[in-house]
Formats: C-alpha cells, structure tokens, sequence
C-alpha cells in the first residue's frame, strides 16, 4: 500500500502539472531497481559491495481519455427532422484497456427545444452512418479501446416539427472509465484510485469526468441538385439520341438553394463513371465545363474553381457561398460514351 501511495502522490504532481502522456508504460508492467555502494577498509584496500534488496513498483492503470467533435460545428437540422445525428471519437489516452460508459443528456435551460435522443451507433471503421450496419452502443457490455486507440460514433435524435428557424438544442456528452463506473464512482476527480484496473492493478483517474456538448440547430435553407442528361449520337439518323460508344452525353447538374440564411463553401463533385469521359479532356485546357453559361475549364490547376480529374475521372465545382433565393447554380458538360 505504501507504494501505491508513494505512486499516486507522484501522479499528483505531474497531473496538476498538466499531464499530457498518451499511453505510456503499460498497466501491470513491474519495474525494478536495484543499488549497489561499493567501499573498502582501508585506504587502497579491496574494494567490497552491498546489493540492496531489489525494489519493485507495478505500473498502476492511469484512466485519461478525450472526446471530440468531428462535426465542423453546429449541426444544421430540419424540423421535423429523424436520426439526425451527431459524430464524435473517443480517444483512449491511458495505459491500459479501457472501456466507456457513454453517457447523453440535454439541459434543462440555455436553449430552445430537446430532441429524443434515439442511439448511439458505433462506426465500422468507413466512417459513414449505416444504422443498419453500425453496431448500437451497448452501456452494458461497451467497447474496449486500446491505449492509444479510439472509436468513433455518433449520437442520434428526432427532431421535432413546428421549430423557428435558427431554435437550438444542446447535446451533452460523457465518458465514464467503466472501472470507475463499476466501482459506483460516477464523476470521478483527478488522482481517485479504485480497484479493478487493467492487469489486476489500482486505476487512477488522471481527468476529472471527460465531457463535450454540441448543438442542434434549426434551419429552414434548403439545398438541392438535380441532373439531367440528353444524348447525340452523331449518326444523323433516327431519333440521333442512342447510347452507343462516341456519343456524346450533356449533362446539366442545377443546384438551387431555398429558405433563408446562406450556404456556405458549396462545392459539387460528380464522378463520372469509367464508360463516361469529359469530352477533349485530353486537351491541355482540360475540356469545357459550363458554370452558369460561362465557360471553365477543368485543368487541374482549378484556379477558377473548377477542375477534371484525369485519373480520378471526377469533376468537382467549388461554387463559394450562396444566399437562400439567389439564382439557380448551373452546370454544364459534355461527356463521350467510351
């Protein structure tokens, strides 16, 4: 006992010091030291030794951990509004095996409605939600993380009809050490030590309970993209719009923005799949892509925005910001059937 107090007291120090160890030596890992004084009895004499007896210390499991948003900021959501969802990571930053008790809630003050939270879904490894693939997060049996290791996940909710424009509602989030969890210590300070730790050792909190919150927030701006395409065939005969290889293929992608508030950064890619090439791509120009009747082109140096992706075979329109009601965004191209 008296070593681990002599640990923790260490561990004081340093966590008040602001401790940033990710990982370090590992939970269980025993360290020994052993001194050797060397003298003699006389002056010039034989030199004679005393070894002390061997001191041992094991590496107690240090409980450090972070959450953090992968949302670029609020979420936009639309009223009425299912599984609208929230993406976060929580990253292991402790030395030993470490599981979470994720925890959600929303204030009963400071913002404008509360959704019903509905899950918490634990991503794949693709880093899309896929309800039907992700794995719901299970309080009871959570994931373990490795040190060093993390998760993603996201939290989900209904939003509900008759909102304004603009409403708000706050998501809090926790994680709390399952050690601690399993020892009824619910929010933990820095240097609480409970048993159970990783490798038969004590846990020692190195945070206070780890915790993040992000909003929800009401918009009525509405973006959407259509495509459409017409074809020519070149042979003069017929109706000239059959689907053969050499005929060209124009596309019109519109995008309109509706509501109110701005859309910021737009961007559109369209990938064109690999029977489809933009036509003269080869030329150094980079072919012709019309953006609301003028004309681009699609070099990779994409200095008006615009630029075709030779090996990617992917176009991508970097539009800028657009105001709810301003005019329609309009793209042209002709593409050649392979």
């Amino acid at each position: 006992m008296n070593k681990l107090l002599t640990m923790v007291a260490g561990l004081g120090i340093v966590l008040n010091s602001g401790l940033a160890l990710a990982g370090g030596t590992s939970a269980g890992t025993p360290i020994q030291n052993t001194a050797t004084v060397t003298y003699s009895t006389t002056s010039g004499g034989s030199t004679r030794s005393v070894t002390a007896t061997s001191n041992e210390i094991i590496v107690q499991e240090l409980i450090l951990s972070t959450l953090t948003s992968l949302d670029s900021g609020d979420v936009a959501v639309t009223t009425p509004e299912t599984e609208a969802e929230m993406k976060f990571r929580l990253t292991n930053n402790g030395n030993g095996n470490e599981a979470f008790i994720l925890n959600t809630s929303q204030p009963t003050s400071g913002d404008d409605f509360d959704a019903t939270l509905t899950n918490i879904y634990i991503d794949d490894g693709d880093g899309v939600l896929n309800t039907s693939l992700d794995s719901v997060y299970d309080a009871n049996n959570p994931p373990v993380i490795a040190p060093d290791d993390d998760i993603v996940f996201w939290v989900t909710g209904n939003i509900p009809g008759g909102l304004a424009d603009g409403d708000e509602a706050a998501i809090l989030l926790s994680a709390l050490s399952k050690t601690f969890a399993d020892a009824n210590q619910n929010n933990p300070t820095i240097g609480a030590v409970v048993s159970g730790g990783d490798s038969g050792t004590e846990a020692i909190s190195g945070e206070n309970l780890e915790q993040i919150s992000n909003k929800f927030i009401v918009s009525d701006l509405n973006v959407q993209i259509t495509k459409t395409s017409s074809i020519n065939d070149g042979l003069g005969s017929g109706t000239g719009t059959q689907p053969i290889p050499g005929a060209e293929v124009d596309y019109t992608i519109t995008v309109s923005v509706t509501g109110s508030g701005t859309a910021y950064g737009v961007e559109i890619v369209d990938p064109l799949p690999s029977q489809l090439r933009l036509k003269d791509y080869t030329d150094p120009s980079g072919g012709i892509i019309m953006v609301n009747g003028n004309p681009t082109t699609g070099s990779a140096s994409n200095s008006d925005g615009v630029e075709y992706n030779v090996t990617t075979n992917e176009i991508t329109v970097n539009v800028g910001d657009i105001d709810a009601g301003d005019p329609d965004t309009v793209i042209t191209f002709t593409s050649i059937i392979q």
